[in-house]
């Protein structure tokens, strides 16, 4: 039987306090056929040194230090490296739960399917327990193309952009030359939305094997609302801009619509937060139209408000719910 070799992509600026953890859940994997790319994003603690120690202790793990250029640039240097039939990203404060879990996916790896998409926890560490994020239409367990399953997942409200709920193959990604845009935040929503223009064959599957740490200092949501908030601004309006190219079916086009709009909602809710709140809330007028994509249920609530009571309500209603599932984290 084929053995399919697996190239772990793992970003690191300043995670010397996760990346133990990390990578220990990687090398307990009872599949061991794999290579670990840590990419070294010019840490300034011991983060570097760490690195050089984890690949001095086994032979898998391969180590890129690189001036500071952002988790962008890192992903796609490792991608230049990595050697796998199949790539994964891995986040570097976060960890695989289970160490079956990469045979679990190997397992479920199938012809002609080019991302096999799998499920997450959300990890609190204070309280050291998981919480299971929904589960996919079992409709979706079965290949499609990329195009068919986003409808059905956003009108489940669930939208996986992040790359590290999937297993790529590789040369699906070189050949589309599908790499992360740099110099951003939310570099994860316009790699996310090219790869649907592209249109994969695509499989979900709900095993729950990745733990996303919550309540980090590195999460960029935490830090700098303004800059965060004209991150996603742009990203926002410039993904309205590449929808116009044509690359999407009705179907699909109208659900990264809505998907965009989901975006839209959280804008709304923390303008509020930025240094010309009421200046900014007259920019998102121009995206109002968004609402009328109402596939997603929170875009759905959020739409019915606004028609109601207006924008600026709308802005307050959403910015104290963001607020309140925030403190839940």
């Amino acid at each position: 039987m084929h053995k399919k070799l697996i190239s772990y992509i793992v970003p690191c600026y300043n995670v010397e306090r996760f990346l133990r953890q990390c990578i220990d859940s990687i090398l307990s994997q009872t599949y061991s056929y794999f290579e670990i790319i840590l990419v070294d994003d010019g840490s300034k603690d011991g983060t570097p040194a760490l690195c050089d120690q984890l690949a001095e202790e086994d032979s898998r793990i391969v180590v890129i230090h690189q001036t500071n250029q952002g988790s962008s640039a890192a992903r796609n240097n490792g991608l230049l490296k990595a050697t796998g039939e199949y790539i994964i990203f891995l986040d570097s404060d976060d960890f695989w739960c289970d160490v079956n879990a990469l045979q679990k996916l190997v397992d479920n790896i199938e012809e002609p399917v080019d991302v096999l998409c799998f499920n997450c926890s959300h990890y609190f560490p204070d309280s050291d327990t998981l919480k299971s994020w929904p589960s996919f239409d079992s409709a979706l367990s079965c290949s499609h193309s990329l195009q068919e399953a986003f409808p059905i997942l956003v009108s489940q409200g669930i939208t996986p952009v992040s790359p590290c709920l999937k297993v790529i193959r590789r040369e699906w990604l070189t050949d589309h030359q599908l790499v992360f845009q740099t110099g951003i935040l939310a570099e994860d929503i316009p790699w996310f939305i090219q790869m649907v223009a592209f249109n994969p064959r695509v499989r979900f599957i709900n095993e729950y094997v990745y733990a996303y740490r919550q309540n980090t200092m590195t999460s960029v949501t935490r830090n700098n609302i303004t800059r965060n908030y004209e991150n996603l601004l742009g990203v926002v309006q410039t993904q309205l801009a590449f929808l116009s190219h044509g690359h999407f079916s009705l179907q699909a086009h109208d659900a990264v619509m809505s998907f965009l709009a989901y975006e839209l909602c959280i804008l709304l809710a923390f303008v509020r937060d930025t240094k010309a709140p009421h200046h900014t809330v007259q920019e998102l007028r121009d995206m109002v139209g968004l609402l009328t994509y109402t596939q997603h249920p929170k875009v759905r609530l959020a739409a019915k408000i606004c028609r109601v009571l207006g924008l600026e309500i709308t802005s307050v209603f959403l910015n104290r719910y963001y607020h309140l599932k925030l403190r839940q984290k």
